[in-house]
């Protein structure tokens, strides 16, 4: 649940992947690990939110 809120977040805001991560309690390492791309990467190739699918 928190990749999917971090996901949004990141397509929706100007928050700061620090901000993001340490709102949602957790680091870009592992967002990568899960999402096969860092944060940073998914903001600039992802205009709107989208959830690969797959995942839970």
């Amino acid at each position: 649940m928190k990749m999917k809120e971090a996901c949004k977040l990141l397509c929706s805001t100007t928050y700061t992947v620090k901000i993001i991560a340490a709102d949602l309690g957790y680091f870009s390492y592992l967002f990568k690990k899960t999402v096969g791309v860092s944060p940073t990467e998914y903001r600039s190739s992802n205009k709107i939110f989208y959830w690969p699918s797959g995942f839970q």
